[in-house]
């Protein structure tokens, strides 16, 4: 692999995930994760709390350096990195994050109730985190193992209609292991005030259906991605907008346009968001643990086309019946 990288300050940054970040606006955001759920959260006074509060900055440490471009925040800056160096700053964050998810895991609570801790995180989070740390380094019996200390707690499921996965009243629900919390939070705990993801998303032109509407469309889909789903799965019909109708009686077509975290029930103005930002989903889990027992094993197992088919089952129910598509999948060799 052919890597490049952009320093600023002791800031290492893999460009490859085309995400590029000041050191400012990296500090801004750990600083934001991690001191929002200490201060909400720790009585001073109670070791207890104050060992989640580590646990949950160990968390919100790993979100960022994890997510945002595999960040090495005690790494010297490398102007020109050669392969090798690169390798070796990942697998130095690699160690750490692993350490750091292990103690979160130890330590953190299975769950918490409605206006008493609701979404911070939870020992599932860190052991979801834990498995995607293994899978991206091809630790595939670890990955498994984590994935499966996730299914086996009995906390998480799919709903049955995709759909609802993105609805705010569901928010923290049993498909959520982790997300970023805005706005109310439906009762639980908030990072910032409001988001603007739908901002970002949704296309200009829906101001014919929602006049003064504040949607950019900075962001968009590849019309590949709209093509590679059936017609009929479910998960295209929620996840992209094409069509807009219009006050007027007309309807606009727009390249395809993320909209599934607009919930229209429950903010049906779009613009700012009170929606959370999922970070981690039962869905996640399912997948991550068939690719590793395919990777495991050359080739797919009856666990590994247990966990995919869950995820494809769902994906045929249009919110009413189950479709005729989308097939369970079996018989396939270690590269299909």
């Amino acid at each position: 692999e052919q890597a490049s990288a952009t320093t600023k300050g002791d800031l290492l940054l893999d460009v490859n995930s085309g995400l590029t970040f000041s050191v400012s606006s990296q500090e801004e955001l750990l600083y934001s994760c991690s001191e929002r759920n200490l201060i909400q959260i720790i009585d001073q006074s109670r070791k207890e709390e104050k060992d989640r509060g580590v646990t949950s900055l160990c968390l919100a440490e790993h979100i960022v350096r994890w997510q945002f471009g595999k960040i090495d925040l005690q790494t010297p800056i490398i102007l020109h990195p050669c392969k090798t160096q690169i390798d070796k700053v990942r697998s130095t964050v690699s160690i750490e994050l692993i350490d750091d998810l292990t103690f979160a895991e130890q330590n953190l609570p299975e769950s918490y109730s409605a206006g008493d801790g609701l979404g911070r995180a939870t020992r599932g989070a860190a052991s979801g985190m834990l498995a995607k740390v293994y899978l991206y380094n091809g630790e595939w019996q670890k990955c498994v193992d984590q994935c499966n200390k996730v299914i086996s707690s009995g906390k998480y499921g799919l709903f049955q209609d995709y759909a609802d996965a993105f609805r705010i009243p569901n928010e923290n629900g049993k498909e959520t292991l982790f997300s970023i919390g805005f706005g109310t939070a439906n009762n639980s705990i908030s990072f910032w005030e409001a988001g603007q993801f739908n901002v970002r998303l949704l296309p200009r032109e829906l101001k014919g259906q929602i006049p003064g509407v504040n949607a950019q469309g900075w962001q968009v889909a590849t019309q590949a991605l709209y093509d590679s789903y059936n017609a009929q799965d479910r998960r295209r019909e929620v996840t992209l907008l094409t069509r807009i109708n219009n006050q007027d009686g007309t309807t606009t077509t727009v390249e395809p346009h993320f909209q599934k975290y607009w919930d229209r029930v429950n903010e049906p103005l779009a613009g700012n968001t009170d929606h959370d930002f999922p970070y981690l989903r039962y869905s996640d889990i399912l997948l991550m643990k068939a690719e590793a027992l395919n990777e495991l094993n050359n080739g797919p197992t009856s666990e590994a086309y247990d966990a995919v088919n869950q995820v494809r089952r769902r994906a045929r129910f249009n919110g009413t019946a189950e479709l005729p598509v989308l097939p369970d999948l079996q018989g396939l060799a270690y590269q299909s």
